[in-house]
């Protein structure tokens, strides 16, 4: 029969477990959500950077 200690102690392990996973899956979700924003901020800029290189194009194009 297993006796109320060893439950304890396997309920004590268990929560340990899951906090140990609950830690980490926060501190992952914090390095995605800063790739996320990242990425964001990358695509804007590369975005912006292809509206320039359209208007230099356009001005090339006019001047010739």
């Amino acid at each position: 029969m297993v006796s109320m200690q060893c439950i304890g102690e396997q309920h004590k392990k268990e929560i340990e477990g899951l906090q140990k996973k609950l830690k980490w899956y926060a501190e992952n979700q914090q390095l995605v959500d800063k790739d996320a924003a990242l990425l964001k901020q990358k695509d804007s800029e590369i975005a912006d950077l292809a509206e320039k290189l359209r208007q230099l194009r356009s001005d090339v194009s006019s001047v010739k």
